[in-house]
């Protein structure tokens, strides 16, 4: 559940889903997420999620579960792209690469992690960290899938 994991995490994953869910249904807009990120000091992540998010969305192979923005759950999905978040954030960028290749050709996940390292990095600076010791501490318990990605899909759904 993701009221186990430290602001850090729940600050991030509310900002992720809330980007992946724009591009699906148009709300919330851009300006709110980064409004919310705002008090957190991470306001310039929205455009690199943004970009990861395009990157899944044009070029995933594999369907990505994701829960709508305050479900307290979390996919498995979530949990591995969570944990290449957090990779990236500890300049572990094999492990990371490795992640986004659940979803994405490789390409695709060499040119995700640049995107990918920015949220991560900002969130280190302001004391949000993604440890990835603690992404495995949790478990993954009950979940439903909320929203996809088709494969090959151009739109998120």
């Amino acid at each position: 559940m993701l009221v186990q994991f430290g602001v850090g995490k729940r600050i991030f994953f509310w900002g992720f889903r809330a980007v992946a869910h724009l591009r699906g249904l148009g709300w919330p807009t851009i300006e709110q997420v980064q409004k919310v990120y705002g008090h957190f000091g991470v306001t310039d992540i929205v455009p690199s999620l943004d970009a990861v998010i395009q990157a899944f969305a044009c070029t995933a192979h594999t369907p990505v579960e994701l829960h709508c923005p305050g479900c307290p759950h979390l996919s498995a999905s979530e949990y591995h792209f969570l944990y290449a978040v957090s990779a990236a954030q500890s300049s572990s960028l094999d492990v990371a690469r490795c992640e986004f290749e659940r979803w994405l050709p490789t390409r695709a996940a060499d040119w995700a992690l640049g995107p990918a390292c920015d949220p991560g990095m900002r969130f280190g600076t302001f004391g949000l960290t993604l440890s990835q010791r603690d992404v495995w501490q949790v478990e993954l318990g009950d979940t439903v899938v909320i929203r996809n990605w088709r494969v090959e899909a151009d739109t998120l759904h």
